[in-house]
């Protein structure tokens, strides 16, 4: 379980860290991005918040995580959010995943292949070998097109 979060978390940064750029420019986190990807309507949401650096107080009693400013639809909807960064490849896509176990990508990455995208994708080894995961089995057998390589990963991410 504790392998599955780690690799989790890692599929999540290096798939969106792309994004992160773009949202501190204010491009992705905008209320048309977000009504067109997610059909939500964020314009009378403040999101002054992302654009504050904020310096905490030492606290002398332990405190709690607030997490109230955060919208709801920050964390959710990574499939879709995934499957519109594929869609949105025009010449190449190259993504580095832990694993793909988000029911659409494979899909996504397929028809960008049959629309002349170059796909490819660095996973975990521990998904081909020795059992071959059954997405990742799909992207291998969906024919030429789609360059699926493997990494030896660590179980102690971090550590030296």
């Amino acid at each position: 379980m504790k392998k599955n979060i780690k690799g989790f978390i890692l599929s999540f940064v290096l798939l969106i860290s792309p994004f992160l750029y773009s949202a501190e420019k204010g491009k992705t986190l905008s209320p048309d991005v977000v009504k067109t990807n997610f059909n939500a309507d964020i314009s009378n949401v403040n999101l002054d918040f992302l654009n504050q650096t904020i310096t905490p107080e030492v606290l002398k009693s332990k405190a709690q995580a607030d997490f109230s400013q955060i919208p709801d639809f920050a964390f959710s909807y990574l499939n879709n959010l995934v499957v519109n960064a594929i869609n949105a490849s025009v010449s190449s896509f190259d993504g580095v995943m832990y694993s793909i176990n988000m029911k659409d990508v494979p899909d996504a990455l397929i028809a960008a292949r049959d629309r002349g995208v170059k796909v490819r994708l660095i996973i975990d080894e521990n998904h081909v070998y020795p059992r071959m995961d059954t997405q990742i089995k799909r992207l291998i057998n969906a024919g030429p097109g789609i360059e699926v390589r493997t990494l030896k990963g660590y179980q102690d991410y971090g550590r030296t």
